[in-house]
């Protein structure tokens, strides 16, 4: 199969792991959604994935890490909204990362964008978490979203730490 369905496995309160197949192109809108318990995805290697849909890891609080296969050109909005992310990587292939994808992730503390497809930078992005220390990009990402490096910088996302967060370059 190529895709699991929107809502597939939503409100799963027992679901704890979960592998997807290297054949699935698209997970749909909520699929994961409030699977609670939910604390390890596991892509199969080769994975082909391109599509998250929104929300669709929405409220697995469980989840504390995930590595987004590199195949992966979407993340839908509330993708992994008030997951209990502790970093995460965004690979090179993103080019459509919608408003809210980590928000209110109270334990998200580093992101890293490893180079990026995505051309301009959204405030929405990791809104409310107010735990977010560090943010990676490489110099070229940056200047493409007119960010310069540093430390306190507080307009990159909204209702974020109040001290704001470092902005350092990754190569």
């Amino acid at each position: 199969f190529t895709e699991i369905s929107a809502t597939a496995f939503q409100f799963s309160l027992n679901l704890v792991q979960v592998t997807i197949p290297n054949t699935v192109t698209k997970i749909g809108n909520g699929a994961f959604q409030q699977c609670y318990k939910l604390n390890k995805v596991i892509f199969e290697e080769n994975s082909r994935l391109t599509f998250i849909g929104n929300t669709t890891f929405r409220q697995c609080m469980a989840l504390k890490s995930i590595t987004i296969p590199p195949t992966v050109t979407y993340i839908g909005q509330s993708a992994f909204q008030s997951t209990g992310l502790t970093s995460i990587t965004i690979p090179p292939s993103v080019s459509t990362l919608m408003i809210l994808a980590f928000a209110n992730c109270p334990n998200l503390e580093t992101v890293t964008f490893e180079g990026s497809a995505v051309t301009s930078v959204n405030s929405q992005w990791f809104q409310s978490s107010t735990n977010l220390k560090t943010i990676y990009a490489t110099s070229f990402t940056l200047r493409n979203w007119g960010i310069t490096p540093g430390q306190n910088n507080t307009s990159f996302i909204l209702y974020g730490p109040t001290n704001g967060v470092t902005i350092a370059v990754k190569e």
